[in-house]
């Protein structure tokens, strides 16, 4: 048998990594790029490249003669999926109910499951598109190891993962520089104050990818051949690291500040290989770099990271409260509860309040996500995988620049991990995974070496299969999870199905294959109630009630849960039960409660039951009196101000509320008596001016709106940014046609906004009215434009600009407005006012710069 020359088997090995380096980068870049890689067109994608990156990687290597380089260190990724694997398989119910108990008493009372056999996951399908991820990460960790052994393949990895952050950087800054709300103007930005939008939907995860690329970036720049390539690898990983703060993440100051700092001590602690007279210092790098972050950051809006970080109480942060809370389910399921399992599951045991409706999906910190996912004893056998990459490193790592700068990413997107849930998502995992494996190949020690004079000798057929056995598994896993992917029983979107139904039956149908899949969720028999009978044709039990106690079981502190069951029992005539429950869902809920509010008088609830809805709380009597204040018979609020007072409320508030109340009555005399009442308490409190200029309009006197105004301006002078001041004003000028006005109320209303950094949308409309009123057209449809800008996705506001513009000839504006409208909120009328637009141009012959030469475009 003649042996295979040198160069034929390099050329061999480097065909390997020609051909499945471009699929390994290609699933490192799209999944972070395609909106973090969460949706499951995204996987449908991912999964194919990634097995036929390991395919191709696999058969190269297999003709090559070479054995697939591999470690120990493979056993900490496999160890998720393995993990995961084993929480679907199912188990007779004797020995499950003796496993996890208390979730066989859950599936009884929830009345979702059945007692045959079920797995140890209490959200099975949830868990399956977890076991897909994890395949995919533990393919990709293999296919970047192996690559990593030659130069070639693991400099182009890295250099894409680097090359990714500062698109993302690019695309995040595209969307605020073009004012493109949702990412691709396709799905929503979970944080509309941060600088970056997208291209993750939630900035946490934005940050903490870019994290990563900050110090990959800086391993690019130190095993960069030329130095202009160094620059350039220096700038891109500054470039990420105030893409990241640019987020206003709280956790990317810190995550970036334990990778910084780990560089910086292992820099230190660095000793050069080669000594020279006039060698530079190792640190001069870095601080270089640091002071690039530090003044780009700056530039682009540290400030609001730093009131960020001012403006929190981190004894009452809501994360902190959330990891306490959560381990209740620890406690219930020692043996863990699933992957992705915590949406479904934490309601149960929910105790947190929040003061506005919001489900927890994970519980924002990875390692007790993973504890409470995986239980104790699941846990700890992560805890020993862990063991073996840490001891690779230990054992056969570099301790070159490039090596500790992957390590100081890996630490940051660690510590990031902390107080958030990145690695759920594959825009994170993957490129955390690539760069994981990338730093333990680089590393390899090949356990036989093949030392020869000259010629190469293949290894043999026993060694060389012992190195595919990890690939031959985590292929035909990863087989099952593209199958698993596919399915229609992890994959269906129960939710949609729902809103696709189209009558009774087909939405029960719905229902019962979502209880069957999902027995834990709440929110399935919460649902159903919505469609069950109130009663039963024998009158003896409830269908609602029913599947309501069942929601209720299985979620105690669900706001929407006692809003039905209220509803319930006020169409059963229980009336103080119902308002029990409309007051249990509102605890604790402002938004709820006002909702509660105006359902309630709806019904035909009277004051004293909607007092009752306030629990004698004194500034919810208070509501409950402002609101009556706004209905057709104000004077009803007079026993719940009344009631308000005797339970504590502030003397100042009770005033102001009985002086509005006596303005909207019949009696002058008494209204004058009680704002003079208001004055004497807080004669400076914009309210009581307000007050003040409310009594002298309802005098009706021939100078009434003069001296409202003037009211309304010296309280102005005191707080020039209070917008309920600046509105009254506007409000006046506009019914007195106080036109000498009109300006500087306009100039201070927007000023007002952007006092406290809000959008001035509102001050434009107001002064876009005026400015039609005066005639004064062109500077009208400007402030049009500018609210249009400021608020884009407001069909209504479009439709006023619109008429505007249809109203004063501006044609081409008009159709331009219209054409925005049919996009937004598309109806007959707009389509008509579209015909008669493209009417009247024909019929005028309007040119492109409008009637007489007159250019159309206000704002040119």
């Amino acid at each position: 048998m003649r042996a295979s020359s040198p160069s034929r088997s390099r050329r061999r090995r480097r065909s390997a990594t020609i051909w499945s380096t471009p699929l390994i980068i290609f699933a490192a870049a799209l999944a972070p790029l395609a909106a973090g890689g969460v949706h499951q067109s995204v996987i449908l994608i991912l999964c194919p490249a990634i097995l036929l990156a390991v395919g191709i990687l696999t058969v190269s290597e297999w003709r090559a003669g070479n054995r697939i380089s591999i470690s120990a260190a493979a056993i900490f990724p496999a160890a998720f999926a393995f993990l995961t694997a084993v929480q679907l398989l199912p188990l007779p119910p004797g020995i499950i109910d003796r496993l996890d108990p208390q979730a066989a008493a859950l599936l009884a009372q929830g009345g979702g499951g059945d007692a045959g056999w079920r797995p140890l996951t209490l959200d099975p399908p949830a868990t399956r598109q977890v076991l897909v991820r994890a395949v995919m990460a533990f393919l990709i960790f293999l296919a970047a190891y192996h690559t990593a052994t030659k130069r070639n393949g693991r400099t182009w990895i890295l250099r894409s993962v680097a090359a990714t952050g500062v698109a993302a950087v690019v695309i995040g800054l595209g969307h605020r520089i073009f004012a493109i709300p949702k990412i691709y103007g396709i799905f929503p930005n979970t944080r509309h104050l941060a600088l970056l939008t997208g291209p993750f939907i939630n900035s946490n995860h934005t940050a903490e990818f870019l994290e990563l690329a900050t110090f990959v970036g800086i391993a690019c720049a130190r095993q960069a051949p030329t130095q202009l390539g160094r620059i350039g690898w220096y700038a891109a990983a500054v470039t990420c690291a105030a893409g990241a703060l640019a987020t206003l993440s709280r956790s990317s100051v810190f995550a970036l500040g334990v990778g910084a700092a780990f560089l910086a001590v292992a820099m230190v602690r660095e000793r050069p290989s080669v000594p020279t007279a006039r060698a530079r210092p190792a640190w001069l790098p870095a601080a270089v770099g640091l002071i690039g972050v530090v003044v780009v950051a700056a530039s682009i809006g540290a400030g609001q990271l730093l009131d960020r970080f001012h403006n929190t109480d981190l004894g009452s942060d809501l994360r902190f409260r959330l990891w306490r809370d959560s381990l209740t389910v620890l406690r219930a399921h020692p043996l863990g509860i699933g992957r992705d399992a915590f949406d479904t599951v934490y309601p149960i045991y929910r105790t947190l309040a929040v003061p506005f409706p919001l489900r927890f999906s994970f519980v924002e910190n990875q390692p007790l996500q993973m504890l409470i996912d995986f239980g104790y004893a699941g846990f700890f056998l992560l805890a020993c995988a862990a063991v073996f990459p840490i001891r690779e490193l230990i054992k056969n790592g570099r301790r070159d620049r490039v090596e500790l700068a992957l390590l100081a990413g890996i630490l940051a997107v660690g510590a990031h991990s902390l107080t958030d849930f990145g690695l759920e998502t594959l825009g994170v995992l993957l490129p955390f995974v690539v760069v994981l494996g990338t730093v333990l190949g680089r590393n390899h020690r090949p356990s036989e070496q093949v030392e020869s004079s000259g010629a190469h000798h293949p290894q043999s057929s026993i060694s060389r299969a012992r190195g595919y056995v990890p690939i031959i598994l985590g292929a035909g896993l990863g087989i099952v999870a593209l199958w698993t992917a596919t399915g229609t029983s992890s994959g269906r979107d129960f939710d949609a199905d729902l809103k696709a139904a189209v009558d009774a039956p087909e939405r029960r149908a719905v229902i019962t294959d979502a209880r069957s899949a999902h027995p834990l969720d709440y929110y399935y028999p919460l649902v159903l109630s919505t469609i069950e009978p109130l009663t039963s044709p024998g009158g003896r039990h409830s269908p609602r009630l029913r599947a309501l106690n069942q929601a209720l079981r299985l979620c105690l502190h669900c706001p929407d849960v006692h809003l039905e069951i209220a509803r319930a029992m006020w169409r059963l005539g229980r009336r103080p039960q119902a308002i029990a429950e409309w007051s249990t869902a509102a605890r604790g809920q402002a938004a709820i409660f006002q909702q509660s509010l105006a359902e309630l008088a709806a019904l035909g609830a009277r004051p004293s039951e909607l007092g009752r809805l306030a629990e004698e709380d004194p500034q919810r009597l208070l509501d409950v009196a402002k609101f009556l204040l706004g209905t057709a018979h104000p004077e009803q609020a007079d026993s719940i101000i009344t009631a308000a007072s005797q339970n504590g409320a502030s003397q100042l508030e009770v005033a102001l509320l009985r002086a509005r109340m006596k303005l909207a009555g019949p009696d002058p005399v008494a209204a004058e008596q009680a704002v003079a009442h208001v004055k004497g308490l807080a004669p400076t409190d914009s309210r009581v001016a307000l007050l003040d200029a409310a009594q002298v309009l309802r005098t009706g006197g021939k100078d009434a709106g003069v001296q409202a105004l003037g009211v309304v301006e010296h309280a102005l002078d005191r707080d020039p940014n209070d917008l309920d001041l600046q509105r009254k004003r506007i409000e006046i000028v506009a019914q007195f046609e106080r036109w000498s006005a009109a300006d500087r109320s306009i100039v201070g209303f927007k000023q007002a906004f952007q006092g406290r950094g809000w959008s001035t949308a509102e001050a434009n409309l107001a002064a876009a009215g005026i400015y039609l009123r005066l005639g004064r057209t062109r500077e009208a449809l400007a402030e049009y434009r500018i609210a249009t800008t400021a608020d884009p996705e407001n069909a209504g506001l479009w439709r006023q600009f619109a008429s505007a513009a249809e109203a004063t000839k501006h044609y081409v504006l008009a159709r331009e407005a219209y054409a925005q409208v049919m996009r937004l909120a598309p109806d007959r009328q707009v389509s008509e006012a579209m015909r008669r637009i493209n009417d009247l141009q024909a019929s005028e012959r309007l040119g492109p710069r409008g009637q007489g030469g007159v250019d159309l475009d206000p704002s040119r």
